[in-house]
This record gives C-alpha cells, sequence and structure tokens, in this order.
C-alpha cells in the first residue's frame, strides 16, 4: 500500500477537552484516497464478518 499522504485536524470543545474530533483527509483522486477508500471497505466487511467484534468462536 505505501505512504498515505494526509491532512488531519483534531477538534476539540474548550468544556470539554477530554473529548475531540479528528478529521483526516487526503487529496481528491489521489493514491492515498483510493488507500483510505480500500482501508475502509475491508473493516466493512470484517465487522460484517463478525458484528460484534469479539473475534472467531472458540470451542
Amino acid at each position: 500500500m505505501g505512504t498515505l499522504a494526509v491532512a488531519r485536524q483534531i477538534l476539540a470543545p474548550a468544556r470539554s477537552p477530554e473529548q475531540s474530533v479528528v478529521v483526516v483527509t487526503t487529496a481528491e483522486n489521489s493514491s492515498s484516497e483510493n488507500t483510505i477508500k480500500l482501508l475502509g471497505r475491508s473493516a466493512r466487511a470484517a465487522q460484517h464478518a463478525d458484528p460484534l467484534g469479539d473475534g472467531p468462536a472458540v470451542g
């Protein structure tokens, strides 16, 4: 996959500094954008395969 080129912004409200929102963006139509999309699809597929996120059953 290689190196990702991203811009990151962190927004933290003054009244709740323990909370924050992180926004990560890539250049449009870049290889980084394509990689982020691929990772997102992989994560969604993994979540659908294991909706509880607790891994395979051990018997």
